[in-house]
């Protein structure tokens, strides 16, 4: 359930910023923003880094900090699976993946 907060709040936070910095010649700059703010959405290895130094420093308490890696183990391990299902639920016809690569779709 921390997983799931994390990555919620994460994504609405970013998606603001990113959806006011679209363009408006993209075929669907909202669509674009969700996209990149679930991408942006999952904790990142420095997550480790920032734990790991927060409790030798005791700001974290040992429960925290076990806390925090338990949640960015998930969080990594679930990040592939989570960019599949958002390919999935998320239109294609809108915003073509190869676009984004520079690949040609073929007629």
């Amino acid at each position: 359930s921390v997983v799931i907060f994390i990555f919620i709040m994460k994504t609405l936070t970013a998606y603001p910023p990113i959806r006011l910095l679209a363009t408006r010649n993209m075929p669907a700059p909202a669509l674009t923003a969700v996209r990149l703010s679930c991408t942006l959405a999952h904790v990142g290895e420095f997550g480790f880094v920032l734990a790991a130094r927060g409790s030798s420093l005791g700001v974290l308490s040992r429960h925290v900090y076990l806390l925090l890696i338990g949640v960015n183990s998930v969080s990594l391990c679930l990040t592939p699976w989570m960019f599949w299902v958002l390919n999935y639920v998320l239109s294609d016809e809108a915003v073509p993946l190869g676009a984004a690569r520079g690949a040609r779709r073929r007629p």
